[in-house]
């Protein structure tokens, strides 16, 4: 398979913009900590490490999925199992800490997208030239 399939171009494309806007929206509503604890006041209910750790999250997931989207779209497999893994363990540790409804249409749309990375037509395209580390993307 010489092309990208489609799917994993729309899925990678979506992923990129997404989680890019997530960064922008992140970055604007946290410039201001009295405003995004007014509109966040369920935060006010957490302990202090919590509440670092719901932040870090804020800023870290964007960032680790945005290199996983570039990932995909270079295709470069180990950029599959980087999304799967981060979302997957991230979205374990937050429904260890509670379960909201929305957090089972994350964990099903997360599913859905995993299933669409592991497809055999999706991994016959990530397998078709070896995969190489993000350090051989820098030269």
């Amino acid at each position: 398979m010489s092309r990208r399939p489609l799917f994993i171009s729309i899925l990678g494309w979506f992923l990129l913009i997404y989680y890019v806007v997530s960064l922008v929206v992140v970055m604007l509503l946290t410039s201001d900590p009295e405003k995004f604890l007014q509109a966040h006041h369920w935060y006010l209910k957490l302990s202090s490490e919590m509440i670092q750790y719901k932040v870090i999250m804020l800023f870290l997931t964007p960032i680790v999925n945005i290199i996983a989207a570039v990932g995909i779209l270079k295709c470069r497999n180990w950029s599959r199992y980087l999304f799967v893994i981060f979302n997957g363990l991230a979205y374990l540790i937050t429904l260890i800490q509670y379960v909201h409804w929305r957090l089972i249409l994350y964990i099903a749309t997360f599913a859905a997208i995993s299933l669409v990375l592991f497809s055999r037509q999706a991994s016959e395209y990530f397998k078709r030239k070896p995969s190489r580390g993000w350090h051989d993307d820098l030269h």
